[in-house]
């Protein structure tokens, strides 16, 4: 019973968090951040989610590129509990191609790096701080 209540408290603080009724930006290609860069997500429910908290993001026409600090805890409401090989306490980096419908992330700052060259990303598109 107290692990019920447990999970009832945490859901309810996650759910009064990351979600604010349609609080969102559209970023091309179905795609979206959520209520002050809480996660980026899909309409369609078929891609792989990008989890909270983002706190750098950037899109134009064909990419999405994201920073996150992943949570300490895995939220069971997204389609994806990803591994972070270097621990939670890390900032790890994302790439969304969209003609492609890829999603690349986590990803180590080199990855990314090595991610951008590999499909073109321009260099202009510069990762900025979420309430920018």
């Amino acid at each position: 019973m107290r692990s019920v209540l447990i999970f009832i408290v945490l859901a309810f603080s996650f759910y009064s968090s990351c979600s604010s009724g349609g609080d969102y930006k559209e970023l091309g290609k179905g795609y979206f951040i959520r209520h002050d860069g809480c996660d980026i997500l899909n309409h369609d429910g078929k891609h792989k989610d990008v989890p909270p908290d983002i706190v750098e993001y950037n899109y134009d026409r064909n990419f999405i590129i994201a920073a996150q600090r992943p949570n300490q805890v895995d939220d069971a409401i997204y389609n994806i509990f990803p591994e972070y090989p270097l621990g939670r306490d890390t900032i790890y980096y994302w790439l969304i191609v969209k003609d492609l419908d890829l999603e690349l992330g986590p990803l180590s700052k080199s990855e990314f790096n090595n991610a951008r060259i590999l499909y073109k990303v321009d260099e202009d598109l510069q990762l900025k701080p979420v309430n920018e």
